[in-house]
């Protein structure tokens, strides 16, 4: 029986940036680029995955402002016979209490 020994590539943090600037400008999809330069698929998947993760750790995200009115809680609470629950967040008025139930 022929035995194949599996060698594992070191990349280097240069190599590493090198590979994934191409990537990015070679217009491939990820497993494309990497059958193409002869790298593991899962070892390059691991790298754009911690380069995403690094990006993502800056000051630099887009955020816009949102701004949530203070709830004073509910008001109400009414349990139907079929299980369905109605909640009320301020004081009704009687008259569409009334129509409401009826």
């Amino acid at each position: 029986m022929k035995v194949t020994k599996i060698t594992r590539r070191k990349y280097t943090e240069q190599q590493v940036r090198e590979y994934l600037q191409q990537f990015e400008s070679s217009g491939m999809n990820r497993s494309r680029f990497a059958k193409v330069n002869r790298i593991n698929y899962f070892t390059f998947i691991g790298w754009l995955d911690k380069r995403s993760r690094l990006k993502g750790s800056g000051d630099n995200e887009k955020f816009i402002p949102v701004s949530i009115p203070q709830s004073e809680g509910v008001f109400a609470e009414v349990q139907m016979k079929n299980g369905k629950r109605l909640i009320f967040h301020q004081a009704p008025s009687p008259q569409y209490l009334a129509q409401l139930l009826s």
